[in-house]
């Protein structure tokens, strides 16, 4: 699952029907139905199936798309329409709503091809925010087993909007994963409203994980604030993200490679 969310960072011009991206090749048999792209907001997800299996995965942030950062680092709310009280990071939302219908199209697509599979939606980053929303519309449009899983979210919602999403996912079937000392899955912070949805699956160390009900258990991670390692971020189950940028995976939106523009990235965040 972790795979065949990175493989969201090779993009559209390299995540097809071929399936051989550089993450792509590390998950045989999996089918590739559709994808979305937005190129405006820079959004990019896709959909397939592998195993009974249909897997949705949302691209985290392109990390040379500046207005992307920008917007991941907004702390307004706005409501989240039909559900009282309840009320969403305003970026996330409004770069998912930018490709909304087209991600319900292609995800009705993969339920036509395979309509007795369960479903997964998933993502990183970025990713994990937009994968909330899109787990909402997989469960006004399909009644199979659905399964949220998000890779080093950040938090999306109020309380009411937490309420809400655990309300249409069943509680065995929602986790997020946490790496270590990852910064990013505790902004925006709770002082602003925000809660985690979901049990939490923290890796400690590598390969020793803690398990917590709870979605804001100083348990798990939140029992490190404010103690973060940035390059923590950049690993998930195991697998570091940046391996696939020499094969155009996690680049800009057009796969173009990075080279100095990464460095002065680095550079500007260790200042």
């Amino acid at each position: 699952m972790a795979k065949i969310a990175l493989a969201s960072y090779c993009g559209n011009s390299l995540v097809n029907s071929s399936w051989d991206c550089y993450w792509c090749k590390q998950t045989p048999g999996f089918r590739f139905v559709t994808s979305w792209n937005n190129p405006s907001s820079h959004i990019f997800g896709f959909a397939g199936i592998k195993n009974n299996m249909i897997y949705v995965a949302w691209r985290g942030t392109v990390l040379t798309d500046i207005l992307n950062w920008a917007n991941n680092f907004k702390f307004t709310q706005v409501p989240y329409p039909d559900v009282p009280g309840a009320a969403v990071h305003s970026g996330f939302f409004g770069e998912y709503n930018s490709i909304r219908n087209a991600s319900i199209e292609g995800i009705k697509k993969a339920i036509s091809i395979c309509p007795n599979c369960e479903i997964t939606v998933t993502g990183h980053y970025l990713g994990g925010a937009l994968c909330i929303f899109s787990a909402l519309d997989v469960a006004r449009i399909t009644r199979a087993p659905l399964t949220l899983t998000t890779l080093s979210s950040p938090r999306v919602g109020n309380v009411p909007f937490k309420t809400y999403v655990e309300s249409k996912i069943a509680s065995s079937k929602r986790w997020r994963v946490v790496n270590k000392a990852d910064l990013v899955p505790h902004v925006p912070p709770r002082a602003f409203t925000y809660e985690h949805i979901g049990s939490e699956a923290w890796e400690k160390k590598s390969n020793q994980f803690v398990y917590c009900a709870d979605g804001e258990s100083k348990q798990c991670s939140d029992q490190l604030v404010p103690l973060f390692n940035p390059f923590d971020h950049a690993v998930i189950m195991g697998l570091d993200a940046l391996s696939g940028l020499n094969n155009h995976c996690l680049a800009d939106i057009n796969n173009k490679m990075m080279g100095d523009d990464l460095k002065l990235t680095i550079d500007l965040n260790s200042s």
